[in-house]
């Protein structure tokens, strides 16, 4: 009866409870007090209940005390613990769960090896005699805060064949909801079901409210109610306008709602009011301008002078024999009677006096003099002409010393116009030719086979890029065709930088409408080899030109944008973010821009948003590709870009209309890109290329595109690495019928030309690109696996007696840039400099393609009888061992470092791969430990991962190569394999050396298909 009793509880409770099982979660770690023969305590977390003794997890014999023991990874509220235990056959004649009385379930902060047991809660005990057995599936309430569910028994059952306390437990599930659900409930995938307790958000309330949200209040977006003050925008990241009043701004646009500081205006308070000028708006206009009102950047005076004042500044005083005023820019004026000069400063009575000039003189010298006066004439009547047809703006930008004095910062006055310029350190760094040149040869530069392209690279390189240099020297350079339209009062603010203007002959014009006046923007039309205009080359927004933007896109039906720069790089604002967040709308009046789809790689990112106009049904997809990785000074990796370019031409459709390139300035990496993409199409098409001949022909649609050698040769070097090798994008279906369901005669043909060609596509590398690791041979493992000099990791902290040096370098996930450290195996002695490894460079995981427990090194690093490992001034102290797995062991430690900091450290070891082994002995053990490690990521993204072998190159390559392959198929699809191991050699290019290597990745990435794996997408 009481078994009937009890049933009827569980299967009641079973289907009642509504909250996660909390021990599923990736993080949590099951360890237990002994274990007997091969049942480890991970076999009461595999979802099998089958209460077999092969099935459980099982302390051995002869202990007066047994504990079992899940680590939640953090405190949770627990609600229930539902246990599992051992029980075979029938009830009355096989195995019962005599072994499981008088069993006590604990809640606890501390673990079970903790000797102070005074914070334990008791959540349950287990009254069973010996004439009575508990139930062997039993849920037990247990309402409490806790890290650790720990059972525990000390019965040692009569009559047993084995002596002393001893636990079976098959399964264990403990429930409960993150300590952040409001009211404590959540459901079974531990999302919060009456939202979160205030300061958190996310459906499981796992994150943190934005630090500046007013009274850590946001809603389950993330989204603040109100700002802290001085903060504003949906998640108040962005700060207040420094000008405004008391700091306060309107959270929804910046707007400052209280108004400007003394001397400030506008919305934003980031100019000077009417009457004050300068970096700080300090200095007050002259009381000589009209209205007191001046221009706010340089202090002329916008309006004009009083009457009786001339200049810029209104400071000088009109001649005392004017008339009525005198001209404002130069102070000529009507003289009254009898007064001379151009300023009417000769008073009437002026007498000029002169020596006596002989007669003979005066005859001779007057050819002289009428030359000169000839002369004089003529200068000034071309400057006359100059002024009357450009105005005060003939050079583009005049330099006034008086203001710049005034104002102590380079501020540049346009006549009357008021215009924001950029800081002089935002200007593009243009080279300049040290030499006349002359641009009216008509004769043209010869074409270039694809095939000789290295060698002309190589030519031209020599004696410090001599060729290229002058070769770049020759391109027109500069302003070579009018720009009248950029240069006019409306529109010179909407110009980032202050020398780099659209032609007028090639500028994209706006339609202008009843809400847009204006028909510029900041744009040029690109032609292609073909004479087409393919593209339309233009400067990253400012936030006065979003609308102008999308006004383009839309009248241009753009479908596509290339953009090649951060908004920020270093402490310089390059674009003004034109896209919305995620879950978010811009409004761009009359459009409206949503995002409706966002996918990150390594060195880019591709957002989807959907274009919608005012008045207009429907909407258009407009597709951004973003490449994230160009520095701000040089230039990327050139095999890097390519494969953005090949991705981005993989990714769109055939358009008639252009496709939008810009970056910042919208001529430097904006026309590397645009070149890089028409010669690579027309040099495979052809054979051939003209790279000096493309450039001028940019050149003559927009300025200076291609800014400085740097960028030229770049692009000499990005053409070289695309003609090498062509992208090869392969679906699962391709993939599997190219390697997996061919005779295994034609996939090994397949597969040795392929590896070939990856042996001949290596960068060759120089003997200076491996200087440091020959300074420090005797701490490399192999003297032939040596780290290249610009990926290497070096080692910052101090220790005595230490090198600043590991076999160490960064390495790219498909994902996340520089996500990887590919490290070798300590040498002798060399153990605390790993140490200092993942302390320098915050690495929380370690993955170790050979056993620690074969490493004399490392095996106290997972002894599990060694509880603390010290390597001055270091310490490791051990924190638990799980089998994952028959493949992988996972050990966590705490290592602290010399600054008593603690480091908390998880160890995934596939202790099936032995040392010598250049491959794992099947696939499914790598694809499990990238599974795993692929979820531990999830629940800790920060920091980078340590993934370790004998030289840092055998094994590594095999591990990452599978892991980006598996990351590109989750992401996109498909998969390019020899681009990933191609991308890898580049970092350390004796990663898949050998074709078994190659093999046994292909064969890896084939075997995960073929399971239908189901690998989440978040």
């Amino acid at each position: 009866m009481a078994g009937l009793t009890w049933l009827c509880l569980i299967l009641c409770l079973g289907v009642t409870h509504g909250y996660e099982n909390l021990s599923r979660r990736g993080t949590t770690i099951l360890t237990q007090s002994s274990t007997y023969l091969t049942n480890n305590a991970f076999l009461a977390n595999d979802g099998n209940k089958t209460t077999k003794e092969k099935n459980c997890a099982h302390t051995a014999p002869n202990h007066t005390k047994a504990w079992f023991q899940v680590d939640l990874g953090k405190p949770y509220n627990i609600e229930s613990v539902t246990i599992y235990y051992r029980r075979e056959g029938n009830l009355s004649t096989d195995w019962k769960q005599y072994r499981f009385r008088q069993f006590y379930l604990d809640a606890s902060d501390s673990s079970a090896n903790h000797s102070d047991t005074t914070d334990r809660n008791r959540c349950y005990t287990d009254n069973s005699t010996n004439d009575t057995l508990p139930p062997h599936i039993i849920n037990m309430p247990c309402k409490k805060s806790a890290r650790y569910i720990i059972v525990e028994t000390k019965y040692d059952a009569p009559n047993d064949s084995s002596t002393g306390a001893i636990l079976e437990i098959c399964e264990i599930e403990v429930y409960g909801c993150s300590q952040n659900c409001k009211t404590f409930e959540c459901d079974t995938h531990g999302e919060c079901s009456k939202g979160c307790v205030t300061g958190f958000w996310r459906q499981n309330c796992s994150s943190e409210c934005p630090v500046n949200c007013y009274g850590k209040n946001c809603d389950m977006q993330g989204h603040c109610s109100n700002c802290s003050i001085g903060y504003w925008d949906y998640n108040c990241q962005r700060q207040c306008p420094a000008k405004c009043a008391q700091y306060i701004c309107k959270q929804q646009n910046g707007v400052c709602s209280n108004g400007c500081i003394q001397n400030w205006d506008a919305e934003t308070c980031d100019r000077c009011d009417d009457s004050h000028y300068g970096p700080d708006c300090s200095y007050e206009c002259s009381v000589n301008c009209i209205h007191n009102t001046c221009n706010n950047y340089t202090g002329s005076c916008t309006q004009g002078c009083k009457t009786g004042f001339y200049g810029d500044f209104c400071n000088n005083t009109c001649g005392a024999g004017c008339d009525s005023g005198c001209d404002r820019y130069n102070g000529s004026c009507t003289c009254k009677q009898g007064w001379k000069g151009e300023t009417c400063s000769e008073p009437p009575n002026l007498e000029l006096s002169s020596p006596e000039i002989p007669i003979a003189a005066v005859g001779a010298g007057a050819g002289g003099v009428v030359v000169v006066l000839i002369v004089v004439i003529l200068v000034a009547i071309v400057l006359i002409r100059k002024k009357k047809n450009k105005g005060p703006n003939a050079s583009g930008f005049v330099h006034y010393e008086k203001s710049l004095n005034q104002v102590g910062k380079a501020y540049t006055n346009l006549g009357s116009v008021t215009v924001a310029i950029e800081d002089p350190e935002e200007e593009p760094q243009v080279e300049k030719p040290e030499e006349c040149v002359y641009y009216n040869d008509l004769t043209a530069a010869k074409d270039i086979a694809v095939t000789d392209l290295l060698s002309v690279i190589t030519a031209r390189e020599a004696k410090e890029h001599q060729g290229f240099t002058k070769e770049f020297k020759s391109l027109p350079y500069g302003e070579r065709f009018p720009c009248d339209i950029s240069k006019t009062e409306e529109n010179m603010p909407k110009n980032r930088f202050k020398t780099t203007f659209p032609y007028d002959h090639s500028r994209v014009v706006l339609e202008i409408s009843k809400e847009n006046a204006s028909d510029y923007i900041n744009a040029n039309y690109i032609e292609n080899m073909e004479g087409n205009r393919e593209f339309i080359a233009c400067q990253g927004p400012r936030v006065n030109t979003v609308v102008d933007h999308w006004r383009m896109i839309w009248q241009e039906h753009i479908t596509d944008i290339v953009m090649l720069t951060n908004l920020i790089e270093g402490p310089k604002i390059k674009c003004h973010q034109y896209w919305p967040d995620k879950g978010k709308e811009l409004n761009a009046d009359p459009f409206t821009i949503s995002l409706l789809e966002e996918k990150v790689y390594a060195y880019y990112v591709i957002r989807k948003m959907a274009l919608r106009k005012k008045k207009v049904s429907g909407s258009r997809t407009v597709t951004q590709f973003h490449y994230t990785r160009w520095p701000d000074h040089g230039t990327p990796n050139p095999l890097n870009l390519v494969v953005f370019l090949g991705h981005f031409r993989h990714k769109i459709r055939p358009s008639q209309h252009p496709i939008l390139v810009h970056c910042s300035a919208g001529i430097g990496r904006t026309g590397t890109f645009i070149a890089l993409d028409v010669l690579s199409r027309y040099g495979k098409d052809r054979g051939k290329i003209n790279v000096i001949e493309y450039v001028k022909a940019m050149r003559k649609d927009r300025m200076t595109m291609i800014q400085n050698v740097d960028q030229y040769i770049f692009l000499y070097h990005a053409l070289y690495e695309f003609f090498r090798a062509s992208a090869r994008f392969l679906k699962k279906d391709e993939l599997l019928a190219r390697y997996g369901n061919v005779r295994k005669s034609e996939r090994k043909k397949q597969l040795t030309e392929e590896h070939n060609e990856l042996i001949n596509l290596k960068t060759k590398y120089e003997a200076k690109d491996f200087k440091t690791g020959k300074k420090y041979q005797k701490l490399n493992a192999s003297k032939s696996v040596l780290p290249v000099e610009r990926y290497l990791v070096f080692l910052t902290s101090n220790i005595h007696g230490r090198e600043p040096y590991y076999n160490a370098v960064s390495l790219s996930s498909f994902k996340q840039a520089e996500e990887f450290v590919s490290a070798q195996l300590p040498v002798s002695g060399a153990a605390i400099d790993l140490a200092r490894l993942l302390i320098d460079h915050d690495c929380p995981f370690i993955v170790s393609l050979t056993p620690f427990s074969e490493v004399k090194e490392l095996k106290d690093w997972v002894n599990e009888d060694v509880k603390t490992v010290k390597m001055d001034p270091y310490e490791i102290t051990k924190h638990a061992q799980t089998m994952l797995s028959q493949d992988i062991r996972r050990t966590a430690f705490k290592l602290k470092g010399k600054e008593e900091d603690i480091h908390d450290v998880q160890i995934l070891e596939c202790i099936t791969w032995g040392a010598d082994d250049q491959v794992p002995v099947d696939t499914s053990s790598l694809i499990n430990l990238i599974k795993q490690l692929d979820l531990d990521r999830k629940s800790h993204p920060d920091g980078h991962v340590v993934v370790i072998s004998r030289d840092g190159a055998a094994g590594c390559g095999v591990f990452f190569a599978v892991y980006n392959a598996l990351q590109q198929l989750q992401q996109d699809e498909e998969v390019d394999l020899v681009t990933i191991v191609r991308q890898l050699q580049i970092r350390r290019p004796e990663m898949i050396a050998t074709l078994k290597e190659y093999e046994f990745c292909v064969d890896a990435v084939c075997a995960f298909l073929a399971s239908d794996n189901v690998y989440a997408n978040t």
